[in-house]
């Protein structure tokens, strides 16, 4: 029995241990977050009310049309499949019967 009840007060105690260490990680983590938020660089743009929009990286690139698509895939085909041309001889049908263009239908 007093072991028992040695051994919930030490379970007790580590639980009250790991509590108080939660909340001064968490204390800290706020205090952290309340410098950056004041810091004088940051500070005038959490106070604007106009939101920021990130500017493009890059220009809009057009889609490729269906005969480059055809042209990159076949250069990709016999870049891969140097050494195999029975690999590269399927890769290159494959790619002409996905990118070429359809026939019309007649009426």
């Amino acid at each position: 029995m007093a072991a028992e009840a040695k051994e919930a007060q030490e379970t007790a105690a580590r639980v009250e241990a790991e509590t108080k260490a939660h909340e001064v990680q968490r204390a800290e983590r706020e205090a952290l977050e309340r410098a950056i938020l004041n810091s004088p660089i940051i500070a005038p743009l959490a106070m604007s009310k106009a939101t920021v929009t990130p500017t493009p990286t890059h220009p809009m690139v057009q889609a490729l049309a269906p005969a480059q698509k055809r042209a990159k895939t076949v250069a990709n085909c016999k870049k891969r499949y140097k050494h195999n041309k029975k690999k590269r001889v399927i890769c290159e049908k494959q790619a002409k019967k996905k990118y070429s263009p359809k026939p019309k239908q007649r009426r």
